[in-house]
């Protein structure tokens, strides 16, 4: 039978006396995720009644060794890690034999009831041992952040939603509509769906009833849905682009904001101006928290998010083969600005696993994979595969479970002292 091994265990090698007052040791993770190495970015930190002994940096090999205390009291250990929830060893006394640690707690995004219930409990336990250690540790700018980051792996993930770009016209396409259903069964509140009429061009072809109907379904079944617009990198007139926006508040009732696609990367002279009548139109019609969508499909200007700006932007818009998740350096200082990003050509489910934990890890909002290539069809003329289909679902899902049940985790946990 397999050893089962939980989190607060750790295997003490015999190994030849090391010196006198030096705790040495290796930190290891699961088999299952060899592929991420050992941990090289955890701190390792000894304290004891209020105060912290020592602390080191975990080497790129997975060593450390620091000086424990050699009066024989008792000290506790704690790690702190990027990709894993705290984890603290009680009352050790000098060791003088090499230990080595493997780490149990990593975010969990399959949503099984098992795995997620095994992590609440593991890391409400780790988080209320260590938060005795918050306020003694010395303000080290590297510690604390990995301090910070340890923490916010389960109190400030953020949740995913699935943005679908639904090109697929209502008559034609009846079968993929009638899947998007099941997205809206299982995601709710973390599905946003993109009408596109007539390509973008459906304000100069006169409203059609068949997206009509589409958009009475949307709102009956309260999916949340954005209007699709053209703004040609910027070169479309401000005007241009409200009338669009006006079309489709009068012609189809029910949408949250819009999607604006082609939307310039740098600075857009207009976009103050668009952004605040749009907001001004969203808001007449009594549309909260109206979602502002740019897709530049690149990291685009800090100019062009924030409260006169976007407030959701697609960084990312690119094949599988150059789909890095690069989130740019203005994101956290913009509260209320979500990134994401849109993948395609994924041929299997573990690479939907992959982009998933990658987008999450990364605290992007939204995604949307396709296995569809922009070269034998045009993209987003139909949803997913029904395996990527399937895999992009549970994966939304299943991570978005894990923050419901982290945030419940740590109810009532005390916050980082002021001076972290």
């Amino acid at each position: 039978m397999k050893r089962r091994v939980i989190c607060g265990l750790f295997f003490v090698l015999l190994t030849p006396p090391i010196f006198a007052g030096q705790l040495e040791g290796e930190v290891k993770v699961p088999a299952s995720f060899e592929k991420q190495g050992i941990v090289a970015d955890a701190v390792v930190v000894l304290c004891r009644n209020n105060k912290s002994l020592a602390k080191t940096t975990v080497a790129p090999d997975g060593k450390f060794s620091l000086d424990q205390p050699e009066d024989g009291q008792p000290f506790d250990l704690a790690i702190i890690s990027y990709r894993f929830a705290p984890y603290v060893i009680r009352n050790l006394r000098q060791i003088r034999t090499a230990i080595s640690v493997e780490l149990q707690t990593p975010v969990p995004s399959s949503g099984k009831a098992a795995e997620t219930e095994a992590y609440v409990r593991q890391v409400r336990s780790a988080l209320r041992s260590i938060a005795e250690a918050e306020d003694v540790i010395p303000p080290d700018p590297d510690l604390i952040q990995r301090l910070k980051s340890s923490r916010e792996i389960a109190t400030l993930q953020r949740r995913v939603s699935m943005l679908v770009p639904a090109y697929f016209h209502p008559v034609t396409a009846q079968v993929e509509w009638k899947r998007l259903e099941r997205a809206a069964t299982l995601l709710r509140d973390d599905l946003v769906v993109i009408l596109n009429v007539n390509s973008g061009s459906g304000m100069n072809s006169g409203v059609e009833p068949a997206y009509q109907e589409t958009a009475r379904v949307l709102n009956s079944k309260k999916v949340r849905w954005v209007g699709y617009v053209d703004v040609n990198y910027g070169r479309r007139p401000a005007a241009e682009v409200i009338r669009d926006v006006q079309f489709w508040l009068t012609n189809y009732p029910g949408m949250c904001g819009i999607f604006v696609d082609r939307a310039p990367s740098t600075t857009w002279s207009e976009m103050k101006s668009v952004c605040s009548q749009v907001r001004q139109l969203l808001t007449a019609k009594k549309i909260r928290q109206p979602l502002l969508i740019a897709n530049p499909g690149t990291v685009c200007d800090e100019t062009l998010v924030g409260a006169d700006g976007f407030n959701w932007v697609c960084i990312s818009e690119n094949p599988l083969s150059n789909s890095a998740f690069p989130r740019p350096a203005w994101a956290d200082a913009n509260d209320g600005v979500a990134v994401g990003s849109i993948v395609y050509d994924v041929t299997s489910t573990q690479q939907v696993e992959d982009i998933v934990r990658q987008t999450a890890m990364q605290q992007g909002e939204f995604l949307f994979v396709s296995d569809q290539n922009g070269k034998s069809e045009t993209l987003w003329t139909r949803l997913p595969a029904e395996n990527i289909y399937q895999a992009t679902l549970t994966g939304i899902s299943g991570w978005n479970k894990s923050v419901t049940a982290n945030a419940k985790a740590t109810e009532g946990l005390r916050k980082p002292s002021s001076s972290l």
